[in-house]
């Protein structure tokens, strides 16, 4: 049995570190398209119009920032809620992957619209 859990805890370690290297591919996403990007970019698309739709670079630093946090927290949740409920570990887990994945998504498509990747 104590082999079993070291093997979870192995497996899940590795995949919260997947989800970390997202983020940080996210990251140096930015960081090496820093200087090409504008100084505003298009990310709010629900709002109706031009300027409304755009916002500072910066946020977008800040996201990701803010992102990488999200994910330890939501890592440090799933093992608290994981001593007593292994399913709702699963789902904190799974929610975090597709929050992260979500925002490199719209992320890399505002990096297709301005360099035309």
């Amino acid at each position: 049995m104590t082999e079993e859990k070291k093997a979870n805890k192995n497996e899940e370690l590795m995949r919260w570190l997947g989800i970390y290297f997202l983020v940080v591919l996210g990251g140096l996403s930015l960081a090496i398209w820093w200087k090409k990007l504008p100084p505003e970019l298009p990310w709010l698309y629900s709002l109706p119009w031009g300027e409304q739709q755009l916002i500072k670079k910066e946020l977008v630093a800040g996201g990701m920032v803010g992102l990488g946090i999200g994910v330890m927290f939501s890592h440090l949740v799933a093992q608290w809620v994981g001593k007593t409920d292994k399913g709702a570990s699963k789902i904190v887990r799974r929610v975090s992957t597709v929050l992260v994945v979500l925002f490199l998504l719209s992320w890399y498509r505002v990096l297709r619209l301005m360099l035309v990747l």
